[in-house]
Protein backbone atom coordinates (compact mmCIF):
# COMPACT_ATOMS: atom_id res chain seq x y z
CA UNK A 1 0.00 0.00 0.00
CA UNK A 2 1.46 3.35 -1.01
CA UNK A 3 1.47 6.41 1.22
CA UNK A 4 -1.19 7.98 -1.01
CA UNK A 5 -3.57 5.03 -0.76
CA UNK A 6 -2.83 4.73 2.96
CA UNK A 7 -3.76 8.36 3.47
CA UNK A 8 -6.95 7.92 1.43
CA UNK A 9 -7.94 4.86 3.47
CA UNK A 10 -7.48 6.81 6.68
CA UNK A 11 -9.57 9.69 5.38
CA UNK A 12 -12.32 7.23 4.41
CA UNK A 13 -12.19 5.61 7.85
CA UNK A 14 -12.52 9.01 9.53
CA UNK A 15 -15.59 9.78 7.40
CA UNK A 16 -17.17 6.52 8.52
CA UNK A 17 -16.42 7.16 12.19
CA UNK A 18 -17.79 10.70 11.99
CA UNK A 19 -20.90 9.64 10.07
CA UNK A 20 -21.68 6.94 12.63
CA UNK A 21 -21.01 8.98 15.78
CA UNK A 22 -21.96 12.49 14.69
CA UNK A 23 -24.75 11.76 12.21
CA UNK A 24 -26.23 8.54 13.54
CA UNK A 25 -25.68 6.50 10.37
CA UNK A 26 -25.33 2.74 10.45
CA UNK A 27 -21.83 1.42 9.93
CA UNK A 28 -22.71 -0.34 6.69
CA UNK A 29 -24.36 2.73 5.17
CA UNK A 30 -21.49 4.99 6.24
CA UNK A 31 -18.87 2.60 4.87
CA UNK A 32 -20.68 2.16 1.55
CA UNK A 33 -20.63 5.93 1.07
CA UNK A 34 -17.08 6.59 2.28
CA UNK A 35 -15.07 3.53 1.27
CA UNK A 36 -12.20 4.15 -1.19
CA UNK A 37 -13.53 4.00 -4.73
CA UNK A 38 -11.65 2.28 -7.53
CA UNK A 39 -8.83 1.05 -5.31
CA UNK A 40 -7.65 -2.40 -4.41
CA UNK A 41 -9.66 -4.68 -2.14
CA UNK A 42 -6.97 -4.41 0.52
CA UNK A 43 -7.40 -0.61 0.63
CA UNK A 44 -11.10 -1.07 1.37
CA UNK A 45 -10.29 -3.76 3.92
CA UNK A 46 -7.78 -1.47 5.62
CA UNK A 47 -10.26 1.41 5.78
CA UNK A 48 -12.89 -0.93 7.21
CA UNK A 49 -10.48 -2.27 9.83
CA UNK A 50 -9.53 1.28 10.86
CA UNK A 51 -13.14 2.41 11.20
CA UNK A 52 -14.45 -0.69 12.94
CA UNK A 53 -11.57 -0.78 15.42
CA UNK A 54 -12.03 2.92 16.20
CA UNK A 55 -15.68 2.28 17.03
CA UNK A 56 -15.26 -1.03 18.86
CA UNK A 57 -12.53 0.40 21.10
CA UNK A 58 -13.98 3.90 21.38
CA UNK A 59 -14.09 4.07 25.18
CA UNK A 60 -10.44 3.30 25.69
CA UNK A 61 -9.35 5.35 22.67
CA UNK A 62 -11.12 8.45 23.99
CA UNK A 63 -9.72 7.86 27.48
CA UNK A 64 -6.17 7.76 26.09
CA UNK A 65 -6.72 10.84 23.94
CA UNK A 66 -8.37 13.00 26.62
CA UNK A 67 -5.23 14.07 28.58
CA UNK A 68 -3.61 15.36 25.39
CA UNK A 69 -6.48 17.69 24.49
CA UNK A 70 -6.28 20.73 26.74
CA UNK A 71 -9.81 21.68 25.71
CA UNK A 72 -12.48 19.79 23.80
CA UNK A 73 -12.55 20.19 20.05
CA UNK A 74 -15.44 22.31 18.73
CA UNK A 75 -18.52 20.53 17.44
CA UNK A 76 -17.57 21.53 13.89
CA UNK A 77 -14.31 19.55 14.19
CA UNK A 78 -15.97 16.16 13.82
CA UNK A 79 -13.57 14.95 11.15
CA UNK A 80 -10.51 16.04 13.15
CA UNK A 81 -11.88 14.19 16.17
CA UNK A 82 -12.48 11.13 14.00
CA UNK A 83 -8.92 11.27 12.62
CA UNK A 84 -7.54 11.34 16.16
CA UNK A 85 -9.58 8.24 16.96
CA UNK A 86 -8.45 6.51 13.76
CA UNK A 87 -4.82 7.36 14.50
CA UNK A 88 -5.09 6.14 18.09
CA UNK A 89 -6.73 2.90 16.94
CA UNK A 90 -3.69 2.18 14.78
CA UNK A 91 -1.21 2.95 17.55
CA UNK A 92 -3.04 1.17 20.37
CA UNK A 93 -4.69 -1.83 18.73
CA UNK A 94 -3.55 -2.43 15.15
CA UNK A 95 0.24 -2.40 15.66
CA UNK A 96 0.70 0.10 12.83
CA UNK A 97 4.25 1.52 12.74
CA UNK A 98 4.13 4.92 14.49
CA UNK A 99 5.67 6.84 11.58
CA UNK A 100 2.89 5.65 9.26
CA UNK A 101 0.08 6.01 11.79
CA UNK A 102 1.09 9.56 12.69
CA UNK A 103 2.27 10.83 9.32
CA UNK A 104 -0.43 9.42 7.06
CA UNK A 105 -3.27 10.11 9.50
CA UNK A 106 -2.11 13.71 9.78
CA UNK A 107 -1.88 13.90 5.98
CA UNK A 108 -5.46 12.68 5.67
CA UNK A 109 -6.62 15.98 7.18
CA UNK A 110 -6.02 17.61 3.79
CA UNK A 111 -8.81 15.50 2.28
CA UNK A 112 -11.49 16.26 4.89
CA UNK A 113 -13.66 19.39 5.27
CA UNK A 114 -12.70 21.86 8.04
CA UNK A 115 -9.85 19.61 9.08
CA UNK A 116 -6.69 21.06 7.58
CA UNK A 117 -6.27 23.67 10.32
CA UNK A 118 -6.09 20.88 12.92
CA UNK A 119 -3.11 19.13 11.30
CA UNK A 120 -0.62 20.43 13.85
CA UNK A 121 -2.83 19.32 16.73
CA UNK A 122 -3.44 15.88 15.20
CA UNK A 123 0.28 15.37 14.66
CA UNK A 124 1.23 16.46 18.17
CA UNK A 125 -1.46 14.42 19.93
CA UNK A 126 -0.74 11.25 17.97
CA UNK A 127 2.96 11.56 18.71
CA UNK A 128 2.10 11.63 22.41
CA UNK A 129 -0.19 8.64 21.98
CA UNK A 130 2.59 6.73 20.19
CA UNK A 131 5.00 7.43 23.05
CA UNK A 132 2.72 7.13 26.08
CA UNK A 133 -0.56 5.57 24.95
CA UNK A 134 0.34 1.87 25.25
CA UNK A 135 1.24 2.31 28.92
CA UNK A 136 -2.04 4.13 29.58
CA UNK A 137 -3.93 1.37 27.78
CA UNK A 138 -2.48 -1.30 30.06
CA UNK A 139 -4.30 0.25 33.02
CA UNK A 140 -7.68 -0.17 31.28
CA UNK A 141 -9.91 -3.12 30.46
CA UNK A 142 -12.33 -3.98 27.62
CA UNK A 143 -15.17 -2.95 29.95
CA UNK A 144 -13.98 0.64 29.53
CA UNK A 145 -15.17 0.55 25.93
CA UNK A 146 -18.82 0.28 27.02
CA UNK A 147 -21.20 2.67 28.83
CA UNK A 148 -21.10 2.46 32.63
CA UNK A 149 -24.81 1.65 32.85
CA UNK A 150 -24.39 -1.34 30.56
CA UNK A 151 -21.37 -2.73 32.40
CA UNK A 152 -23.21 -2.33 35.72
CA UNK A 153 -26.16 -4.28 34.28
CA UNK A 154 -23.86 -7.07 33.09
CA UNK A 155 -22.23 -7.28 36.51
CA UNK A 156 -25.58 -7.34 38.28
CA UNK A 157 -26.98 -10.08 36.06
CA UNK A 158 -23.90 -12.23 35.47
CA UNK A 159 -21.21 -11.29 38.00
CA UNK A 160 -17.96 -9.38 37.54
CA UNK A 161 -15.97 -12.17 35.86
CA UNK A 162 -18.65 -13.01 33.30
CA UNK A 163 -19.28 -9.29 32.68
CA UNK A 164 -15.61 -8.86 31.78
CA UNK A 165 -15.86 -11.78 29.35
CA UNK A 166 -18.97 -10.28 27.75
CA UNK A 167 -17.21 -6.94 27.28
CA UNK A 168 -14.25 -8.70 25.66
CA UNK A 169 -16.47 -10.77 23.37
CA UNK A 170 -18.61 -7.82 22.29
CA UNK A 171 -15.55 -5.96 21.10
CA UNK A 172 -14.13 -8.89 19.16
CA UNK A 173 -14.29 -9.24 15.42
CA UNK A 174 -17.00 -11.69 14.35
CA UNK A 175 -15.82 -14.65 12.26
CA UNK A 176 -16.79 -14.79 8.61
CA UNK A 177 -18.18 -18.06 7.21
CA UNK A 178 -17.78 -18.61 3.47
CA UNK A 179 -19.53 -21.17 1.28
CA UNK A 180 -17.25 -22.82 -1.27
CA UNK A 181 -18.26 -25.04 -4.18
CA UNK A 182 -15.44 -27.53 -3.80
CA UNK A 183 -12.18 -28.38 -2.00
CA UNK A 184 -12.75 -26.45 1.26
CA UNK A 185 -9.38 -27.63 2.60
CA UNK A 186 -7.55 -25.90 -0.24
CA UNK A 187 -9.59 -22.72 0.17
CA UNK A 188 -9.01 -22.75 3.94
CA UNK A 189 -5.27 -23.04 3.39
CA UNK A 190 -5.31 -20.30 0.75
CA UNK A 191 -7.34 -17.88 2.88
CA UNK A 192 -5.83 -18.69 6.24
CA UNK A 193 -9.07 -20.09 7.63
CA UNK A 194 -10.50 -23.37 8.91
CA UNK A 195 -12.98 -25.83 7.45
CA UNK A 196 -16.40 -25.76 9.14
CA UNK A 197 -18.57 -28.78 9.98
CA UNK A 198 -20.79 -27.87 7.01
CA UNK A 199 -17.90 -27.86 4.56
CA UNK A 200 -17.40 -24.11 4.34
CA UNK A 201 -14.46 -21.95 5.38
CA UNK A 202 -14.36 -19.81 8.52
CA UNK A 203 -12.11 -16.75 8.70
CA UNK A 204 -11.47 -15.59 12.24
CA UNK A 205 -9.85 -12.39 10.95
CA UNK A 206 -10.96 -10.79 7.69
CA UNK A 207 -10.11 -7.07 7.77
CA UNK A 208 -13.31 -5.99 9.46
Amino acid sequence: MSAATGTAARASAARVVSDVLDRGQSFDAAFAAAAPKGGEARDRAFARALASTSLRRLGRIDAVLKPYLKRPLPKSAGYARALLRVGAAQLLFLQTPPHAAVGETTGAADALPKCKRFKGLINAVLRRVAAEGPARLEAMSPSDDWPDWLVRAWRKDYGAEEAASIAQACGAEAPLDLTVKSDPEAWAARLGGAVTLLGGVRLESHGD
